[in-house]
């Protein structure tokens, strides 16, 4: 009876399958082991398995969460983190991308949705939620400015990682979205520039470029003179 009463409680709770991490206070072996999988997670989504290899503590934990979930697959011969197909981490998922496109005029961080996911109907433990935090911000990350104690960061790095795990409350995030004409016409301007052909040093440098457009967009925006 009381199984069956906390199942109607938290009826939207994802199923993951590994008790090393599914917990409020996990191990010091659970944390090292979740701390190494987001640095594979930020380093090495193009490879299966995050290219970890053997079965340590951080492989198991990808496969109770990244693989089961779909979050992490292989889509038309790449590797790539993509939205899950579960149903309960799909809205989950959703929940963290509407945070997303809700800090569009002001950078906010995680604290809010900490409460939300963590009560019912989720009841996610709290070091799980860093690991869909970090998937939902790398699958949009060309449209969102990160800032550590309000200073922009252009790259997240695994130094970025290491202090956000210490103290998540320094860090914000903002959505920069481009969209409408201006997407259609950086879309055109990437296709002459690269003359379509996907070498990979061209696609590097259109990335940069699109990280300077981000940071004008966002100085023009505290200045109040974009055109909206």
């Amino acid at each position: 009876m009381f199984s069956s009463t906390l199942e109607k409680i938290y009826h939207q709770t994802p199923v993951i399958k590994n008790e090393l991490i599914n917990r409020n206070l996990p191990s010091a072996q659970a944390n090292a082991g979740r701390r190494k999988l987001l640095i594979a997670l930020l380093n090495n989504s193009d490879k299966q398995g995050l290219g970890i290899e053997a079965y340590p503590a951080e492989k198991s934990m990808y496969k109770a969460i990244l693989e089961s979930s779909g979050m992490h697959r292989k889509i038309k011969g790449s590797w790539k983190i993509v939205p899950p197909k579960d149903i309960a981490y799909l809205k989950v998922w959703d929940i963290i991308e509407n945070f997303f496109n809700n800090a569009k005029e002001q950078a906010q961080n995680f604290s809010t949705l900490d409460a939300i996911l963590t009560s019912p109907p989720f009841g996610i433990k709290k070091p799980v939620l860093s690991i869909f935090f970090i998937a939902v911000y790398l699958f949009n990350k060309d449209e969102i400015a990160v800032y550590e104690d309000r200073f922009y960061v252009p790259y997240f790095t695994t130094e970025h990682l290491e202090r956000f795990l210490k103290r998540p409350d320094t860090f914000t995030f903002q959505q920069f979205k481009i969209e409408g004409v201006t997407q259609s016409f950086l879309q055109e301007y990437e296709n002459s520039l690269l003359d379509g052909k996907k070498h990979q040093m061209c696609q590097n440098y259109f990335k940069q470029w699109l990280y300077l457009c981000k940071i004008f967009r966002l100085i023009l925006n505290k200045l109040k003179i974009f055109p909206k």
